[in-house]
Protein backbone atom coordinates (compact mmCIF):
# COMPACT_ATOMS: atom_id res chain seq x y z
CA UNK A 1 0.00 0.00 0.00
CA UNK A 2 2.40 2.15 0.45
CA UNK A 3 3.86 2.17 -3.06
CA UNK A 4 1.03 2.68 -4.35
CA UNK A 5 0.03 5.24 -2.23
CA UNK A 6 3.34 6.94 -3.28
CA UNK A 7 2.45 6.33 -6.58
CA UNK A 8 -0.80 8.23 -6.28
CA UNK A 9 0.75 10.93 -4.76
CA UNK A 10 3.55 11.56 -7.56
CA UNK A 11 0.74 11.41 -10.08
CA UNK A 12 -0.25 14.43 -8.40
CA UNK A 13 2.44 16.32 -8.28
CA UNK A 14 3.40 15.49 -11.84
CA UNK A 15 -0.86 16.64 -13.37
CA UNK A 16 -0.73 19.37 -10.95
CA UNK A 17 2.55 20.80 -13.03
CA UNK A 18 1.03 19.76 -16.23
CA UNK A 19 -2.38 21.62 -15.40
CA UNK A 20 0.19 25.02 -14.87
CA UNK A 21 2.19 24.82 -17.39
CA UNK A 22 -0.55 23.93 -20.41
CA UNK A 23 -4.08 25.13 -18.32
CA UNK A 24 -6.53 24.49 -21.27
CA UNK A 25 -7.58 21.65 -21.71
CA UNK A 26 -8.77 21.08 -18.04
CA UNK A 27 -10.02 24.69 -18.41
CA UNK A 28 -12.29 23.56 -21.08
CA UNK A 29 -13.53 20.38 -19.30
CA UNK A 30 -14.40 22.60 -16.29
CA UNK A 31 -15.99 25.14 -18.00
CA UNK A 32 -18.21 22.09 -19.74
CA UNK A 33 -19.11 21.12 -16.21
CA UNK A 34 -20.13 24.92 -15.30
CA UNK A 35 -17.22 25.95 -13.29
CA UNK A 36 -14.74 28.13 -12.95
CA UNK A 37 -12.34 27.82 -16.05
CA UNK A 38 -9.90 30.36 -16.42
CA UNK A 39 -6.44 30.65 -16.47
CA UNK A 40 -5.95 31.35 -12.65
CA UNK A 41 -8.55 28.78 -11.64
CA UNK A 42 -6.97 26.08 -13.61
CA UNK A 43 -3.42 27.05 -12.42
CA UNK A 44 -4.69 27.39 -8.84
CA UNK A 45 -6.17 23.37 -8.82
CA UNK A 46 -2.82 22.50 -10.49
CA UNK A 47 -0.73 24.27 -7.53
CA UNK A 48 -3.27 22.51 -5.10
CA UNK A 49 -2.22 19.12 -6.67
CA UNK A 50 1.10 19.43 -6.47
CA UNK A 51 0.85 21.17 -2.62
CA UNK A 52 -0.67 18.13 -2.24
CA UNK A 53 1.12 15.70 -3.48
CA UNK A 54 4.05 16.95 -1.86
CA UNK A 55 2.35 17.04 1.61
CA UNK A 56 1.73 13.17 0.72
CA UNK A 57 5.22 12.27 -0.16
CA UNK A 58 6.34 14.82 2.61
CA UNK A 59 4.61 14.14 5.47
CA UNK A 60 4.42 11.22 8.20
CA UNK A 61 1.78 10.39 10.96
CA UNK A 62 -1.00 9.73 8.08
CA UNK A 63 -1.36 13.68 8.30
CA UNK A 64 -0.16 13.64 3.82
CA UNK A 65 -2.62 11.39 3.48
CA UNK A 66 -5.39 13.78 4.25
CA UNK A 67 -5.12 16.15 1.59
CA UNK A 68 -4.23 13.78 -1.29
CA UNK A 69 -7.31 11.57 -0.30
CA UNK A 70 -9.36 14.94 -0.21
CA UNK A 71 -8.09 16.12 -4.21
CA UNK A 72 -8.72 12.14 -5.48
CA UNK A 73 -11.83 12.06 -3.72
CA UNK A 74 -12.81 15.37 -5.80
CA UNK A 75 -11.59 14.07 -8.88
CA UNK A 76 -14.02 10.81 -8.62
CA UNK A 77 -16.89 12.93 -7.82
CA UNK A 78 -15.90 14.97 -10.66
CA UNK A 79 -15.58 12.05 -13.10
CA UNK A 80 -18.71 10.30 -11.83
CA UNK A 81 -20.88 13.98 -12.89
CA UNK A 82 -19.13 13.88 -15.67
CA UNK A 83 -19.80 10.36 -16.99
CA UNK A 84 -23.51 10.39 -15.61
CA UNK A 85 -24.68 13.70 -16.67
CA UNK A 86 -23.03 12.78 -20.06
CA UNK A 87 -21.40 16.31 -20.42
CA UNK A 88 -19.37 16.65 -23.74
CA UNK A 89 -15.90 16.10 -22.41
CA UNK A 90 -13.50 15.17 -24.77
CA UNK A 91 -10.61 15.56 -22.47
CA UNK A 92 -10.31 15.06 -18.68
CA UNK A 93 -7.67 17.68 -18.68
CA UNK A 94 -5.43 15.08 -16.58
CA UNK A 95 -1.78 15.71 -17.63
CA UNK A 96 -2.74 18.58 -19.93
CA UNK A 97 -3.73 16.28 -22.89
CA UNK A 98 -6.07 17.07 -25.12
CA UNK A 99 -7.30 13.47 -26.31
CA UNK A 100 -8.26 11.54 -22.99
CA UNK A 101 -11.84 11.45 -22.36
CA UNK A 102 -13.14 11.05 -19.07
CA UNK A 103 -13.71 7.38 -18.56
CA UNK A 104 -15.41 4.55 -15.67
CA UNK A 105 -11.12 3.66 -15.75
CA UNK A 106 -10.67 7.12 -14.23
CA UNK A 107 -13.26 6.88 -11.88
CA UNK A 108 -11.69 3.47 -10.57
CA UNK A 109 -8.22 4.37 -10.91
CA UNK A 110 -9.18 7.90 -8.55
CA UNK A 111 -11.39 6.02 -6.17
CA UNK A 112 -8.43 3.63 -5.21
CA UNK A 113 -6.42 6.48 -5.18
CA UNK A 114 -8.53 7.99 -2.57
CA UNK A 115 -8.75 4.77 -0.65
CA UNK A 116 -5.17 4.19 -0.41
CA UNK A 117 -5.17 7.93 0.90
CA UNK A 118 -7.58 7.30 3.60
CA UNK A 119 -5.39 4.53 4.73
CA UNK A 120 -2.34 6.35 5.18
CA UNK A 121 -4.51 8.47 7.35
CA UNK A 122 -6.12 5.94 9.56
CA UNK A 123 -3.11 3.96 9.96
CA UNK A 124 -1.11 6.74 10.62
CA UNK A 125 1.60 5.51 8.59
CA UNK A 126 4.90 7.40 8.34
CA UNK A 127 6.10 9.37 5.56
CA UNK A 128 7.00 7.77 1.60
CA UNK A 129 10.54 9.47 2.42
CA UNK A 130 10.76 7.98 5.99
CA UNK A 131 9.89 5.07 4.52
CA UNK A 132 12.33 4.95 1.73
CA UNK A 133 15.17 6.09 4.71
CA UNK A 134 13.83 2.66 6.23
CA UNK A 135 14.32 1.14 3.15
CA UNK A 136 18.26 1.47 3.55
CA UNK A 137 19.71 0.74 -0.15
CA UNK A 138 16.76 -0.97 -1.06
CA UNK A 139 15.56 2.37 -1.19
CA UNK A 140 16.42 2.69 -5.05
CA UNK A 141 14.03 -0.09 -5.84
CA UNK A 142 11.40 1.51 -3.94
CA UNK A 143 12.12 4.64 -6.47
CA UNK A 144 11.94 2.72 -9.45
CA UNK A 145 8.42 1.13 -8.48
CA UNK A 146 7.05 4.62 -8.14
CA UNK A 147 8.62 5.28 -11.36
CA UNK A 148 7.36 2.34 -12.89
CA UNK A 149 3.87 2.83 -11.30
CA UNK A 150 3.59 6.20 -12.57
CA UNK A 151 4.53 4.97 -15.91
CA UNK A 152 1.60 1.71 -15.47
CA UNK A 153 -0.78 4.11 -14.54
CA UNK A 154 -0.34 6.75 -17.16
CA UNK A 155 -0.82 4.24 -20.14
CA UNK A 156 -4.06 2.49 -17.97
CA UNK A 157 -5.85 5.28 -17.37
CA UNK A 158 -4.84 7.83 -19.45
CA UNK A 159 -3.72 6.25 -22.52
CA UNK A 160 -6.22 2.73 -22.40
CA UNK A 161 -9.23 5.03 -22.67
CA UNK A 162 -8.11 6.75 -25.80
CA UNK A 163 -6.78 3.73 -27.84
CA UNK A 164 -10.35 1.82 -26.85
CA UNK A 165 -12.49 4.99 -28.36
CA UNK A 166 -10.00 4.24 -31.15
CA UNK A 167 -10.62 0.47 -31.95
CA UNK A 168 -12.40 -0.38 -35.21
CA UNK A 169 -15.26 -1.72 -35.43
CA UNK A 170 -15.88 -5.65 -35.27
CA UNK A 171 -16.98 -7.18 -38.62
CA UNK A 172 -19.54 -9.45 -38.54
Amino acid sequence: MHLWFAVTATLLVVAGYAKISNPSPTAGALGVAGLPSHRRAVVTLGAIEVVAGLAGLGLGDGIGGAPVAIVYAGFTGFVVAALARRWPIQRCGCFARIDTPPSWIHVTFNATAAVAAAWRVVTAAPSTAETMIGLDRWAILFALGIIAGVVVAHQLVFALPTRIGRRSPQRA
